[in-house]
């Protein structure tokens, strides 16, 4: 058991050799030095360090960066839907979001009636009108306006759009 010492002999040689030290520089400065103050602010002095280097030990880094927005897959759900949420809730300038709006939806049933009913809407009018249905066929039809985006009338495209 050659060379293992008590854990707190080295520190103790050290406090004592600073209090020496400090009480030694007070006296040649003529400040008059109290020991037992002078003991105890020491101590408290050895007793913070030591602490923040015990701590210091456990801490972890943290990042303090900003996370990005991250949208959330939901499966089964076209992404194009949660771009329309976000440009619906985002955007203040109404016509802009109704031609956006007017624009995405147009291309969504478009591949829908494709993939779902072999249908193309540019080469076969009758046969996408006779499935979209009225309501559909006249938002698709209309030229887009800021009026275009109430909610009862999108409510009820949307609905449209998922039943195909």
């Amino acid at each position: 058991m050659a060379g293992m010492r008590p854990r707190g002999i080295e520190p103790a040689v050290w406090l004592v050799a600073l209090g020496l030290a400090a009480w030694g520089f007070t006296s040649w400065l003529g400040w008059r030095p109290r020991p037992v103050l002078l003991a105890v602010l020491i101590a408290g002095c050895y007793a913070s360090i030591w602490a923040v280097g015990e701590v210091g030990l456990r801490v972890t880094r943290v990042d303090l960066s900003a996370p990005r927005r991250r949208v959330s897959v939901r499966h089964g759900r076209d992404p194009r839907f949660l771009r329309l949420a976000r440009l619906i809730r985002e955007e203040t300038d109404r016509q802009l979001v109704s031609r956006q709006v007017h624009r995405t939806l147009v291309r969504i049933v478009d591949d829908r009636l494709l993939e779902h009913h072999q249908i193309d809407r540019a080469t076969e009018p009758e046969r996408a009108t006779a499935v979209l249905g009225p309501t559909l066929s006249g938002y698709i039809d209309d030229a887009p306006h800021s009026s275009q985006l109430q909610t009862r009338q999108l409510h009820d495209v949307l609905t449209r759009i998922e039943s195909l």
